[in-house]
């Protein structure tokens, strides 16, 4: 039976060198003996080619030595290099901020002012992100069973659907809302007995209706909220818009209103998705 000298120190020496070369590191065999190009040159050997993995391994021992207890975490950035983390959070949080004020506000909230007014306070209270915006609501409050002439607010999460402006009076400015321009003879039907009840129309028309071209300036900045327009139900509620309000914020027969220059500063800020709460 064959004996083995693996235990008794006794190995003979040929034994020892090729054991040595079997149990060393391949980068070291190859800084040994370097193998020789077709050419005939010595080929770079693992550890020149690949020497990025040295400024890898230091960069590591580099971030956990500035990741100390007591010092400011450290984390890799582009181009090799360590930042404070906080840096990087910061960067992020800008980013964020700036896509949200390219978006715009989407979130509206009107809520009855919460102590009676006075003159020229309005009856309600608009929030528009970190601002709050007197405004006047319905003469008779919000109400969650709207009935047309009822002169009630519709409670509700309504979008901002359509818009229109006087182009005689207001410059055309750059929103997101799309807005068009009103032009004389154009009304809105409020005759539930009508098939176009809660809809433009043109006048001359038949039907009950209102005029969106005045002169005392309440639509000259008009946005039409999504009530009661589709499905359209009978006796519902109309004409439910976001529009000026009068000199001393009177109450409105169901719209919302904000004093002109609010309403004008407000619209750059809406979003296409902007959504109006009113509770």
């Amino acid at each position: 039976m064959a004996s083995f000298h693996l235990i008794t120190g006794t190995q003979p020496s040929w034994f020892l060198s090729r054991a040595g070369a079997a149990f060393t590191r391949p980068h070291q065999r190859l800084a040994a003996a370097p193998r020789l190009s077709p050419q005939g040159a010595a080929a770079p050997s693992l550890r020149e080619k690949y020497g990025f993995f040295n400024a890898v391994q230091s960069l590591r021992v580099k971030s956990t030595q500035q990741n100390a207890p007591g010092r400011p975490k450290m984390v890799f950035s582009g181009g090799g290099r360590i930042v404070p983390a906080i840096a990087v959070q910061r960067a992020a949080r800008g980013q964020s901020g700036a896509r949200a004020r390219k978006r715009g506000l989407s979130r509206l909230t009107a809520v009855r002012a919460p102590y009676p007014a006075h003159t020229g306070a309005g009856n309600g209270r608009l929030r528009a992100g970190n601002t709050i915006l007197p405004c006047a609501l319905g003469r008779a409050g919000i109400a969650h069973n709207k009935r047309e002439g009822d002169e009630r607010t519709p409670a509700g999460a309504f979008r901002l659907v359509a818009g229109y402006f006087r182009a005689d009076r207001i410059a055309r400015q750059a929103l997101q809302l799309s807005l068009r321009p009103l032009r004389p003879g154009e009304g809105w039907c409020d005759d539930p007995a009508s098939s176009v009840y809660n809809r433009r129309v043109e006048l001359p028309f038949r039907g009950s209706h209102e005029e969106l071209w005045r002169g005392d300036g309440l639509y000259d900045l008009l946005l039409v909220l999504d009530y009661n327009l589709n499905p359209r139900r009978k006796h519902r509620g109309s004409a439910i818009f976001v529009h000026c309000a009068s000199a001393h914020l009177a109450p409105t027969s169901g719209c919302v209103a904000l004093r002109h220059d609010d309403l004008r500063r407000l619209l750059p800020r809406l979003s296409r998705a902007a959504v109006l709460t009113i509770k």
